[in-house]
């Protein structure tokens, strides 16, 4: 079952906790598909691809759960949506009982998007960019140790970043984009909704990034967008040697943790 939802209509986050009252992501959807079907939450058999924090939101993220009864798809997807709120179905498909919606799942895709404040604005907003997509080319496609860009207490902090880029973004279009992205924006239709949301205020800028992976560990996008801007601060600042395109990458061979707050995670979406 592929699902969208607004993180911000969840502060509780994905996972369901006996000591929070907030909404969850996980605590709604099991509620709405146990009345729906019958049975009690505990024999769903809810699975995610990817649990998100608080904050975060989902254009496309895949469950799984199990019916021991048949369903009409068409009539199943209009009575989950019925029930309002931030949270949609898409599609529904019958799989083998087997299949599990986070071992099943080839790749694993995320946007961010992060404003930047108006002193940030033209040449230089486009040099952080720049300095993002040089750190990020030294990666792609490599299987690196990301336990620096993660919540910690993780068993196997190894992933690939199969694509990795960040754009730049102004009230007229795309101020910068990737070099393997001449004629592409973040997302179709990105620019003209930023203009849209700024008002065509010249000094609003924005860094759209996106990110696909093999897998993701805990916290793993929001620390590394932090920890990305926090070296091309050096970049500008022009702190670094001749050799700082491998800076970042020699950081994560560190896996130092410290220092290394999250990005806020309402920027987050999974793709």
């Amino acid at each position: 079952m592929l699902m969208s939802y607004r993180g911000t209509s969840f502060p509780g986050g994905y996972e369901s906790q006996t000591n929070l009252s907030a909404p969850t992501v996980r605590g709604v959807l099991t509620a709405r598909l146990s009345e729906m079907l019958g049975v009690p939450t505990s024999s769903l058999g809810l699975a995610v691809a990817g649990r998100t924090d608080a904050g975060v939101s989902a254009k496309a993220n895949l469950f799984s759960f199990v019916s021991r009864t048949p369903i009409e798809i068409d009539k199943f997807v209009e009575n989950l949506n019925c029930k309002g709120g931030d949270m949609r179905a898409h599609t529904v498909v019958p799989v083998e009982r087997n299949f599990h919606a986070r071992f099943g799942t080839r790749g694993r895709e995320y946007l961010y998007v992060l404003p930047l404040v108006p002193e940030v604005c033209g040449t230089e907003a486009a040099a952080y960019a720049h300095a993002i997509n040089t750190f990020l080319e030294s990666v792609v496609g490599e299987s690196l140790d990301y336990f620096g860009m993660s919540k910690g207490h993780v068993k196997n902090s190894n992933c690939t970043l199969e694509s990795a880029s960040c754009w730049c973004y102004n009230s007229s279009g795309t101020v910068f984009r990737p070099t393997n992205q001449a004629d592409g924006e973040a997302v179709s239709g990105f620019g003209q909704a930023w203009r849209t949301v700024i008002q065509d205020n010249e000094k609003e800028h924005c860094l759209v990034f996106r990110f696909r992976a093999n897998r993701f560990i805990r916290r793993m996008v929001r620390k590394t967008i932090n920890s990305l801007l926090l070296e091309a601060d050096h970049v500008i600042s022009k702190d670094f040697p001749n050799n700082w395109p491998t800076r970042w990458k020699e950081q994560l061979k560190q896996r130092d943790r410290s220092g290394n707050t999250p990005a806020p995670s309402e920027g987050l979406c999974m793709w």
